[in-house]
């Protein structure tokens, strides 16, 4: 792929500024790997010094052809609701260099050994391209696996989660950020399109007019007029958090975008934690109950510290978070030609959903 060869070049002229403590000579860079994405096609390279080695990522956003091409693979057909609408080309390009350059220099500052964080290197704008390190720690969602063991304890590493969630909801937001679904009543819209959009299309109108009608008529007691609002990551899941064997934290992918309510990042993670593939595929037996509770707790502890976590506003956001992934799923499954597998896959991803809702609704209803 001649892009490779052309980012290994510029990687080799430019390393040498990347890494001052190294002689130039000494440098080498390899090329490992290149991933094709729908928005974007990532390139991995490693710089080896003299018993030393730093993974560099190379992000360029994907062109329109590209895009078109590869639409039919990794995008749904089916419209669906959402919780805001999306945004591509130079316009995220700029956003996320915004963010990545912003992110860095808050946790650099804060000097919070909990925090990792991810070096921008450079940006390239002829070919809107951003030049980062990468951090080979793994993925929380590569860790939380099912077994009758625990493994490795990652209790630490969800408190630390949560604390770096609670320092970058009060980080400054970038100019680009705008301010999103800031009161009760767009709280209730939201609710009424995706439960009208899943009741029509996913079938199951009465289950889904019930969750509507059961949340609606409980916003006003748990949801206060004036809802804290912080910087969003907007996609705080585990597959984007990553966890040192000293348990640092290193969060990434995200635009910092919106401000808007905290419970939505924290309803996202836990929402990430509970509904992982591996406990939709098994109804949730894949993990021992105590072992995602413990994980649930270390990180809202983590979160708010030495106050109280209002578990019924995050139960109400978690709602909202489940009834937008349960229609990203289910468009996700629609796309292409139906076939009895998936089938089979719907039918499992609505049990283990409606199981999912039915936890938090009960949790609502001892809230009142």
């Amino acid at each position: 792929m001649k892009d490779v060869a052309t980012f290994q070049q510029y990687l080799k002229t430019h390393c040498a500024h990347y890494f001052p403590d190294f002689p130039a000579e000494s440098l080498t860079i390899t090329a490992v790997s290149h991933q094709v994405r729908p928005q974007s096609t990532l390139f991995f390279y490693t710089v080896h010094g003299r018993g030393w080695e730093q993974a560099i990522l190379v992000k360029v956003p994907s062109s329109r052809q590209n895009q078109e091409a590869t639409a039919g693979i990794f995008q749904p057909k089916l419209s669906r609701p959402r919780l805001y609408p999306d945004v591509s080309g130079e316009e995220k390009w700029q956003m996320e260099n915004t963010a990545l350059v912003a992110i860095e220099a808050y946790f650099a500052a804060l000097h919070d050994p909990r925090f990792g964080h991810i070096r921008v290197l450079s940006l390239i704008p002829e070919s809107q391209a951003i030049v980062m390190t990468v951090a080979s720690d793994p993925h929380m969602r590569e860790l939380v696996r099912p077994g009758w063991t625990w493994g490795r304890d990652l209790t630490s590493g969800f408190l630390n989660a949560g604390a770096w969630l609670a320092a970058f909801h009060q980080m400054l937001p970038p100019r680009h950020a705008q301010p999103r679904q800031l009161n009760r009543s767009a709280y209730v819209d939201t609710i009424r399109r995706f439960t009208q959009f899943l009741g029509e299309k996913n079938g199951n109108p009465r289950f889904f007019a019930s969750v509507a009608q059961e949340v609606i008529s409980k916003v006003d007691a748990l949801l206060p007029a004036d809802i804290p609002i912080g910087l969003m990551h907007g996609d705080f899941a585990l597959r984007n958090i990553l966890l040192g064997e000293d348990n640092t934290v290193t969060v990434f992918d995200t635009l910092a975008r919106w401000c808007a309510p905290i419970y939505e990042d924290i309803a996202y993670f836990l929402l990430s934690l509970h509904s992982n593939r591996w406990q939709v595929v098994s109804q949730g037996f894949a993990f021992r109950g105590a072992r995602l509770s413990a994980y649930e707790k270390a990180f809202l502890d983590g979160y708010f510290a030495d106050a109280i976590p209002p578990l019924s506003l995050i139960s109400l956001f978690e709602i909202q978070a489940l009834l937008n992934k349960w229609s990203s799923q289910f468009s996700l499954i629609q796309t292409g030609r139906r076939g009895p597998f998936k089938e089979l896959q719907l039918g499992i991803t609505n049990r283990y959903y409606r199981r999912y809702m039915r936890r938090l609704l009960t949790s609502l209803e001892e809230a009142v």
